[in-house]
């Protein structure tokens, strides 16, 4: 089953996702800094959340002050600096927070998504390994993993995330969709077909559907006398 986190994530295709800050309690700057560390946190997660920029870079200073090697703060700061689109410099701030104990899979997912941006795909590779590691059954960072490894040109290694991204979530249409591209890119018309039908079955209102179905449409012929091992 999804978790929330995973739910509040956009699906990467070519591109991976952003994360959504929790809600905490919102209070005064000025009160702030009587606060203790976990309230100073949650009001910068909430700044941060409706995009008060400068409120939340207090905030943030504020708590790496009483806590200057947590992860949690060190990802706010990161954070931060990904919204102010200094992409650079989130980067080098998300890979401070990973060296730090308690870091999550989010911190590595926003590495891999800054390095996917920046065309640096090995790197973005590395670094979704290191979010599976703290996450193995997290179906959307196999799904973010395999998109990485397509881009490097190992679709081998591609359909096995992909596979075990289905086989953790089932009902994820956006591996179906992957999959299916990866099999018609394959020359596997069948399972490229299966995977697309499901696709849309999940995804009705998909924005591929027409393209998708006049695929399906063209290759009916194939369907019916190709000979698939899945």
């Amino acid at each position: 089953m999804k978790s929330p986190k995973q739910k509040r994530m956009t699906l990467m295709v070519a591109a991976i996702a952003t994360p959504m800050f929790l809600f905490g309690a919102i209070g005064g700057i000025a009160e702030s800094f009587k606060a203790p560390p976990e309230q100073l946190i949650a009001q910068a997660e909430t700044r941060l959340a409706k995009g008060e920029l400068s409120e939340a870079e207090a905030l943030i200073l504020k708590a790496e002050q009483k806590l200057p090697e947590s992860a949690e703060v060190a990802t706010l700061k990161a954070n931060l600096l990904f919204q102010q689109d200094k992409k650079e410099e989130a980067l080098a701030q998300f890979k401070l927070a990973g060296q730090k104990p308690g870091a999550t899979a989010m911190v590595f997912q926003m590495q891999a998504m800054i390095h996917e941006q920046l065309k640096q795909f090995p790197e973005a590779t590395v670094a979704l390994e290191e979010a599976l590691k703290r996450e193995p059954v997290n179906a959307v960072i196999h799904n973010n993993l395999a998109m990485m490894k397509l881009q490097q040109g190992d679709r081998d290694g591609a359909e096995v995330n992909l596979f075990r991204a289905i086989q953790l979530q089932p009902g994820f249409p956006d591996a179906h969709r992957n999959l299916a591209s990866l099999y018609k890119d394959k020359g596997l018309s069948l399972d490229a077909k299966r995977h697309f039908e499901i696709y849309l079955q999940l995804k009705p209102d998909a924005k591929e559907r027409s393209e998708i179905e006049a695929w399906l449409k063209a290759n009916s012929s194939a369907f019916s006398t190709e000979n698939t091992p899945n």
